[in-house]
């Protein structure tokens, strides 16, 4: 059997720009997430958010939920059923930072960081 190899693109700390391609659920024991994955403009890198499938709100309609957070920082409104999938194809930009893991060192999307990307 033969295989290619490949060189394995990095993302540098720092400000990007970039746009929503995909928000997928997946099922880890039995917790639920949302990934939310982002393509990195100049680089052409596919970055991953990942964030428990729980939208959390105070009364005020504060998100307290890490993907409460990240869809309202997209223009999402927070009320009743929220269509997740609606941040598909939305610019952003966004700060990224390494993290580093015992399988390596990453690039992080810091989530305090995202904004819509006005043009």
């Amino acid at each position: 059997m033969e295989l290619d190899v490949t060189q394995v693109k990095s993302v540098e700390p720092g400000r990007h720009t970039g746009i929503v391609m995909k928000v997928e659920s997946r099922k880890v024991k039995d917790y639920d997430y949302t990934d939310i994955t982002v393509m990195v403009d100049e680089d052409e890198v596919e970055l991953r958010i990942s964030a428990p499938t729980k939208l959390s709100v105070s009364a005020d309609s504060t998100p307290k939920s890490k993907l409460a957070t990240i869809l309202n920082k997209l223009g999402v409104e927070l009320t009743g059923r929220v269509d997740v999938d609606s941040i598909v194809k939305k610019k952003i930009k966004f700060v990224t930072t390494e993290k580093v893991t015992d399988s390596g060192t990453f690039a992080e999307i810091d989530v305090n960081s995202i904004a819509l990307l006005t043009e």
